[in-house]
């Protein structure tokens, strides 16, 4: 089972939402869903910067007050942040034209009425049980005119329909196997964001070119995943993206070609690593790789110098003294390395 989102527009808004809950029961594991079902109708999500709010069922509490969810839009919050201008500069921005928020979910646990102060009570059972986790990871699309009530719908949505996957998976499973993650998935055709648990890529690809036509058989399309590491740390990482935009053409009638997508811009001396005199290519191999990342077909790191000699050695290409040389390398060690390392 998978959740689709809307199509994505320039100025639509991504709020994620994170959530793991560590459980115990004994026999009956349906009721762990039952009762944290009932569990949800209390609960709350916390928008991280640039909002800073807390939205619980009826109200938001924001910096300057408290409103009804259905008196305030998201451009409404967004437009009285300050933090707002300098994250449309941001690296991701400049790639990607969504804006993302993040956030927790929040439990109500006490009533307006308590007036005394939180008692622990532990009580010992001979009843055999085991852990439980739930782990949830919301990401929904919306736009700035939408008002923070319909946010709030939607969250719990989607929260009712990852613990109906949760649970059926559970059902289908071994009880020992059942702690699972959710993955997002930006599939750049339909231009839609695709969520389902970890390690079903194959199934939800299968399924999808069997709804969509139009998705190509013969290339990945299930690519930018939101939870890689490896993208999070290049958007991260201060470089220059896509520097041919800004570049005027050097030849007269000339015409520019390029593969689609974006790349990270890397250059002698970045990384604190004193390159000089070993040739640009070890540089252009890294800005080669950030565009598979980019693309999200592949999650593994940029590789240092080192590596990418060691991987020449590796396949025999270069002796075993060329590890830490000056050595320049040529485009035929770029494609050797490119093939051994991301294939």
């Amino acid at each position: 089972m998978v959740i689709l989102s809307p199509a994505l527009e320039d100025e639509s808004i991504l709020i994620r939402i994170n959530c793991r809950t560590n459980l115990f029961y004994n026999e009956d594991i349906d009721e762990i869903y039952s009762g944290f079902r009932a569990l949800l109708i209390d609960s709350g999500y916390y928008l991280n910067d640039p909002l800073n709010v807390y939205v619980v069922r009826d109200t938001i509490y924001a910096n300057d007050g408290k409103y009804s969810l259905e008196d305030v839009k998201l451009d409404d919050l967004l437009e009285t942040s300050e933090n707002d201008n300098n994250q449309r500069n941001n690296a991701y921005r400049r790639i990607h034209p969504w804006k993302i928020i993040t956030g927790r979910l929040l439990r109500y646990t006490t009533g307006n009425e308590s007036c005394y102060t939180p008692v622990l009570e532990k009580c010992n059972t001979n009843k055999q049980g085991k852990d439980f986790s739930l782990e949830f990871d919301l990401l929904i699309v919306v736009q700035r005119s939408t008002t923070i009530a319909d946010v709030r719908r939607q969250l719990d949505n989607q929260l009712t329909q990852q613990l109906d996957i949760l649970e059926n998976s559970t059902k289908n499973k071994n009880q020992n196997t059942i702690n699972q993650t959710f993955r997002h998935y930006y599939i750049k055709p339909i231009n839609q964001i695709v969520t389902f648990l970890d390690g079903e890529k194959d199934t939800v690809r299968s399924a999808l070119q069997v709804k969509y036509p139009q998705l190509p058989m013969n290339q990945p399309f299930i690519s930018i995943d939101f939870g890689d590491g490896q993208l999070t740390s290049l958007m991260t990482s201060g470089r220059l993206f896509d520097v041919h935009k800004n570049l005027p053409p050097k030849v007269n009638g000339g015409q520019q070609t390029l593969v689609d997508g974006h790349y990270a811009y890397y250059h002698y001396m970045q990384d604190n690593f004193d390159d000089n005199m070993w040739g640009c290519a070890y540089r252009s191999l890294q800005t080669l790789c950030s565009w598979f990342i980019l693309q999200g077909y592949t999650t593994k790191p940029i590789p240092k110098h080192s590596e990418i000699q060691q991987i020449l050695i590796d396949i025999k290409d270069k002796p075993k003294n060329f590890l830490n040389s000056r050595q320049w390398i040529g485009s035929m060690e770029v494609s050797f390395v490119l093939q051994n390392y991301l294939d």
